[in-house]
């Protein structure tokens, strides 16, 4: 019977853990895709000519540090995983982006559409590492998608 009991009461601290470790995990995913949304914004904006280059540079900065930082609480599973190689692969793709607008100022010769795709791609990684996440939080991070 102690057996029993000292089984199921280490099961249920293992089932806590799990779940504060997915929160975690998707507080993380919640901070960086709200981020990525800003800074591409901001990339987009100086791409365009209407936006401050430096300002967007200032972004881009701050996307990438919280990358480095939210990484070893993202790299362990896979599906965190794929989300930190999109969040990445989009830190690239701003970067490119960033890199036309200083060779020709307010022509940039970089397709903006390869940054949509990134930011869609992030998003898509997030949904699943969010569903732990209240509704109206989830909607404060991922805002309306249809556009």
């Amino acid at each position: 019977m102690l057996l029993i009991t000292v089984l199921v009461a280490d099961r249920v601290v293992r089932l806590r853990q799990i779940n504060s470790r997915a929160r975690a995990v998707a507080a993380q995913a919640a901070i960086l895709v709200k981020q990525a949304i800003r800074s591409t914004r901001a990339v987009s904006q100086a791409l365009a000519g209407s936006g401050d280059r430096d300002a967007a540079g200032d972004e881009f900065r701050t996307y990438m540090m919280m990358l480095l930082v939210g990484a070893p609480v993202l790299i362990d599973a896979t599906v965190s995983r794929n989300f930190l190689e999109q969040a990445q692969s989009l830190g690239g793709e701003m970067a490119r982006a960033l890199a036309a607008t200083a060779r020709t100022p307010g022509q940039a010769d970089y397709p903006a559409a390869r940054l949509d795709d990134a930011v869609r791609r992030l998003r898509t990684a997030s949904t699943p590492l969010l569903q732990v996440l209240n509704p109206e939080t989830r909607l404060v991070v991922l805002g309306d998608q249809s556009g």
